[in-house]
């Protein structure tokens, strides 16, 4: 079967755009790495920000149809808890620099990206598992959203943060300061500090 231009301009632009940012991509570099003329390029995608945000789109749908195939099926709230950190934490060590892309088209208000994250089911999904645990009485946590919005927040924070963290730190703590092993630390305190603070027994 021969393969799929379209789909391969559009991980060729996931590249391109995790290396230099939307500003320092370029098309016919995009082009190069799928293995198209730009002929073929524009006539899927006319502009750089119509294929910015196909591939933003593609991106967080993948994320979201994971998420669901790997925790829909889970019913004891220590282990979606437990499930929920890692996917999350997963995603984020494999697409920092798209996590990054995102967050910064949010914070600027691109009305474009607020519609694609307003439109991703993951969310009403993850509220409607812990409500769950929570009318069972098995975790203590009755705002839902902020709960979300919690482990959400620190791992964000934790993409976003760790280059800037890496210059505070003297020599010695840059050996731990590698992404995945940071990540991975960050993972296990953020478990331990729910496991201790969330459920019920």
């Amino acid at each position: 079967m021969a393969e799929d231009p379209k789909e391969n301009i559009l991980n060729a632009a996931a590249d391109e755009f995790s290396e230099k940012g939307k500003a320092g991509a370029r098309m016919q570099a995009i082009a190069d790495k799928a293995g198209v003329n730009k002929a073929m390029l524009n006539y899927y995608f006319t502009s750089k920000d119509q294929l910015f945000y196909a591939v933003m789109k593609k991106m967080l749908t993948e994320a979201q149809e994971s998420a669901l195939n790997e925790l829909k099926d889970i019913d004891d709230a220590r282990e979606f808890i437990h499930e929920f950190v890692r996917h999350q934490q997963d995603k984020m060590i494999s697409n920092p620099s798209w996590i990054k892309l995102i967050m910064q088209n949010y914070l600027h208000g691109d009305a474009e990206t607020i519609k694609l994250l307003k439109d991703d089911k993951l969310f009403s999904f993850f509220f409607s598992k812990l409500k769950r645990f929570s009318d069972r009485g098995e975790i203590r946590v009755d705002k839902i959203s902020h709960l979300i919005m919690l482990i959400m927040g620190i791992n964000l924070v934790s993409i976003m943060a760790h280059s800037d963290f890496k210059l505070i730190v003297d020599e010695e703590m840059k050996k731990d300061m590698e992404l995945k092993d940071f990540l991975q630390t960050h993972q296990e305190v953020l478990i331990d500090v729910l496991e201790n603070g969330l459920f019920t027994h």
